[in-house]
């Protein structure tokens, strides 16, 4: 799809791919956009990058690339930034998959992005704002010559902030890096136009190659992309950038970096990117001296090299000044003709020609006694730079030098082994090997073997420093011998590395294998006597050991002579240690057939040496023994007399099954002419084997017509392999059943008959019933002809074995007649076999209030003398129903009440009242009155 939205906004950029396993890739785009002059609008959330095939551009994948960063290229020296210059990194980056099937031509392939616009302002290209950007790097098959190929690009030149100065040499270092080791090599290119333009700045898919370049304005080309004395150049082997600009403005070119491996080219990366030249304020060059050590003539680059020996004076003075003021001044080093340490200065950086700051800075440059030139002779570029803009100016002192470190001793072995050590396979082989350096150098301490592994074979080496010296622990599980070799030589290392130069010593430890070996020995904790003689169920338990005098493995087996000892439930389990192994024989002896012959156990010892199995056997015969005794039978209670028992009683005891051979039992009981379940005889059993009780429980009923003895059987029979044994034991009971009538008794029985009470008052009895043969009673009461409740009366009764309780209680209701009587029967019947049944009669009747006698005194005596002192009326017509005592009034003779009281046991002492007679009258709550006179007498 076109993007017709004009979008000057490109800085340039690079494509970068990168394996990362098997056939993935990571593939990125950096883009530098100019954030001052570039449309915002511009800025890509997305971009594609077109794969294709260099042989046939044929397209093979547009890969999707989303923006994943967006930052600000930094300037080498903050301080010299410019408002007019800022460009932002955009990374745009996704895996992509390369499979062998699809990229295996030898020509390789290309990856492209393409999109418009340039910006408008660059000076060095025809109409610069409709000028389109091509980023584009070629990459190799990922098979060649049936081989794999993994290849990364080059990441190259880091992106360039910094502007130049007219007229300033501006240098910038554009040299990368490969991953992979591949040769670099860089040169200038021109920049790739492609096929975008203003109507279609940003395509769904970029075309195929061949891609137009862009149009160099007159006096530009390839070789001259920016003007100046010298023009553009780079490096072709460190990529590193320099120009003299001649000319003020902002200048695109293009840099090629091709990737080499072993002479053949695998592909290559195009950076483009910009360069804005500025007037910059005027900058001096600053200057560097140095001075021979201990000399006070100065060092002449070219003439004079330095012959650094061991000892304390290794420093070269500098001195460093600039004619500008507050200028801030820092050393570096760069080495010409060699890798390796470099020296340290003492001051490496300072400010010149500031208020409180020297006009001159003095340093000293020392090289470390490490330093060795091995007699060459060693150029040091030493440098000294200012801050100046856009980048500093330099001043370089060459120093030529040949320098030697101190000697060195070789490190020293010894070893606690003595040799050649002799060992059997399985034993460990263990001693320390020990380093020391005379110089305390660091040191290492490795192990390898002679003509094999050391570490395929199992041998170690732990490393711990003591003291001055370093320890070694060499520990080997020696092995069985491989392909007929017995001699193994250990080789030690020690290695110490005073600056950086390796110095070695080795010590050769010989190890033989023995491969001589002796029969493992077995014994046996199983009873001397052959053959052993078992029973059947019986445990046979003992134990067996192997072990073997070289300390090999030992396994037991257990075998049977003509059968199968794990067919017959016998188990051989063992525990292995070191040249020892314990077993356990353990055999629950079943119930087999009886054989004449006994069964012949093998036990066998084996341990096994590398290739070598040597066994040691052990028989053992095993005889089972099938002879049987019945068990025995006892009671805790008689079994030769009768135990005489009565209707009613439980009876209860206890038997007990043993069995001589300790075979399993079992235990039972029956009635001998009758069912004992029938009678309710219960026998319980107790969980044993050997052992087996049971409870005798009997609640004795009332004994069968004509039968008073009952004889129970009890029998144990054992379970043993052959003939069973069995015992009987019979224990018999006479059922004895005298029975005496039971006796009811209360006090209701011998009361005058009939049993008279008023109605509204209570009568309350005991009833009693009791058997001398405790048997179970049962107590009742009946009315003859009425029901008890009707009457008011009640009777409850509750029974403990042979006695019986019960309470009648009687309440004559207002409304029944009075003088009826009423008959009540009470029965006590009793459980027993032959019952005889009690039973009273007793007559109740409702007294009639009216014929009750009242005949109350008619004087009394209040002198205190204890007698007669009150006029009370005990014998008061009672209170009943609706016939309540009201209230006694007392009158004198001349009709005037003198005493009165609510309470029918009044008692009135005369109130001090003088001699005479009075009158009372009574009253009751029914209308009823009695009047009647007293004389109070002194």
């Amino acid at each position: 799809m076109a993007h017709p939205t004009r979008a000057t906004h490109i800085v340039g950029g690079e494509l970068d791919l990168q394996h990362q396993s098997g056939d993935t890739y990571r593939l990125t785009l950096n883009l530098y956009f100019d954030d001052i002059n570039g449309n915002a609008n511009a800025l890509d959330q997305d971009l594609t990058v077109g794969l294709f095939s260099k042989r046939t551009n044929q397209l093979l994948q547009a890969v999707f690339l989303p923006l994943i960063s967006d930052s600000f290229v930094a300037y080498t020296n903050p301080e010299c930034e410019a408002s007019s210059l800022r460009t932002r990194k955009l990374v745009y980056t996704r895996l992509v998959e390369l499979p062998a099937a699809t990229y295996a031509d030898t020509q390789g392939y290309y990856a492209a992005v393409e999109r418009c616009c340039r910006n408008g302002t660059i000076n060095n290209i025809e109409s610069p704002g409709d000028a389109a950007q091509v980023f584009y790097l070629e990459f190799p098959p990922v098979v060649r010559n049936g081989q794999v190929l993994r290849n990364s690009t080059p990441r190259i030149f880091p992106p360039l902030s910094d502007y130049a100065c007219k007229d300033e040499l501006f240098y910038f270092d554009f040299g990368g890096e490969d991953t992979d080791g591949d040769s670099l090599v860089y040169e200038l290119a021109t920049p790739l136009n492609g096929s975008t333009d203003i109507n279609n700045t940003k395509p769904d898919v970029p075309t195929a190659a061949p891609y137009q370049p862009i149009r160099w304005l007159p006096g530009y080309s390839t070789a001259t992309q920016i003007l100046g004395s010298p023009a553009l150049t780079i490096d072709r082997h460190t990529g590193r950038l320099q120009v003299r600009p001649s000319q003020l403005g902002l200048f695109v070119f293009s840099i090629k970096c091709s990737e080499y491996r072993q002479g053949v080219k695998l592909g290559e990366v195009r950076r483009d990117f910009q360069l804005k030249v500025l007037n910059c304020p005027p900058n001096q060059t600053p200057s560097l001296s140095a001075r021979l050590p201990d000399q006070s003539r100065a060092y002449v680059p070219g003439r004079d090299t330095l012959r650094l020996e061991p000892g304390p004076n290794r420093c070269l003075p500098l001195r460093f000044t600039d004619p500008d003021a507050a200028s801030r001044l820092t050393l570096s080093l760069h080495p010409v003709n060699f890798r390796g340490p470099l020296p340290t200065f003492t001051l490496k950086q300072g400010t010149v020609r500031a208020p409180g700051a020297p006009d001159t800075l003095a340093s000293t440059l020392c090289f470390a006694e490490c330093i060795d030139t091995g007699g060459k002779v060693f150029l040091l570029d030493v440098i000294v730079a200012d801050n100046g803009c856009s980048l500093p100016r330099r001043d370089t002192v060459q120093v030529a030098f040949i320098s030697r470190s101190p000697p060195n001793a070789v490190p020293e072995l010894r070893t606690t082994a003595t040799t050649p050590l002799r060992a059997k396979p399985g034993e460990v082989v263990s001693f320390d090997v020990f380093a020391r350096d005379a110089e305390q150098d660091a040191l290492t301490l490795t192990l390898q073997g002679r003509d094999f592994d050391a570490k395929a074979v199992g041998a170690e080496l732990t490393t711990t420093p003591i003291g001055q010296e370093l320890r070694g622990r060499f520990r080997w599980l020696v092995p069985c011998p491989v392909a007929g070799k017995r001699r193994f030589e250990f080789l030690f290392i020690g290695v110490a590395t005073p600056c950086d130069r390796v110095q070695a010593d080795t010590l050769v430890v010989a190890v033989e294998i023995d491969e001589t070996n002796a029969p493992p020995q077995l014994t046996t904790t199983a009873d001397a006597t052959r053959p052993l003689v078992v029973r059947p169920d019986q445990v046979l338990r003992f134990s067996l050991t192997g072990t073997d005098a070289d300390q090999d493995a030992v396994t037991l087996a257990l075998t049977g002579q003509g059968f199968s000892p794990q067919a017959l439930g016998a188990r051989l389990s063992q525990e292995a240690g070191t040249g020892t192994t314990r077993g356990e024989f353990v055999w629950t002896v079943p119930c087999l057939p009886a054989a004449t012959e006994p069964y012949v156990f093998t036990f066998t010892a084996s341990s096994r040496a590398c290739d070598s199995t040597q066994r040691t056997s052990l028989s053992i015969p095993i005889r089972i023994d099938l002879h049987n005794e019945a068990p025995v039978l006892t009671a805790t209670v008689s079994s030769t007399t009768p135990l005489r028992v009565r209707v009613g009683q439980v009876v209860s005891f206890d038997v007990l099954a043993t069995d001589p051979d300790n075979h399993p039992l079992e235990l039972r009981m029956r009635g001998n002419g009758f069912s004992a379940p029938d009678v309710g005889a219960q026998f319980t059993l107790e969980p044993g084997v050997q052992k087996l009780g049971g409870h005798f429980r009997w609640q004795v009923p009332c004994p069968a017509p004509g039968q008073t003895r009952y004889a129970f059987t009890f029998t144990a029979s054992d379970l043993p392999c052959g003939t069973s044994g069995v015992t009987e034991l019979v224990v018999t009971l006479q059922v004895d059943d005298p029975n005496t009538a039971p006796v009811l008794s209360s006090s209701l029985f011998t009361a005058a008959a009939p049993i008279t009470l008023l109605p509204g008052t209570t009568l309350e009895a005991p009833v009693t019933g009791r058997d001398a043969e405790g048997n179970p009673l049962t107590l009742t009461a009946r009315g003859v002809g009425f029901d008890l409740a009707a009457a008011g009366m009640q009777f409850s009764a509750r029974t403990t074995g042979g006695e019986a309780t019960g309470t009648f209680r009687w309440t004559p209701g207002c409304g029944l007649t009075l003088g009826q009587e009423y008959a009540v029967v009470f029965a006590l019947q009793e459980g027993a076999c032959s019952p005889q049944p009690q039973e009273q009669i007793v007559r109740f009747a409702v007294a009639n209030p009216e014929l009750t006698a009242f005949e109350p005194p008619n004087i009394f005596t209040p002198n205190h003398d204890n007698r007669n002192d009150f006029f009370e009326l005990p014998t008061l017509p009672p209170d009943y129903c609706a016939q309540r005592f009201a209230s006694i009034k007392v009158f004198n003779r001349w009709g005037k009440q003198v005493y009165e009281s609510g309470s029918r046991s009044f008692r009135w002492d005369g109130g001090g009242l003088p001699a005479g007679v009075y009158f009372y009258l009574i009253r009751y709550t029914n209308q009823r009155q009695y009047k009647g006179y007293v004389t109070i007498a002194h």
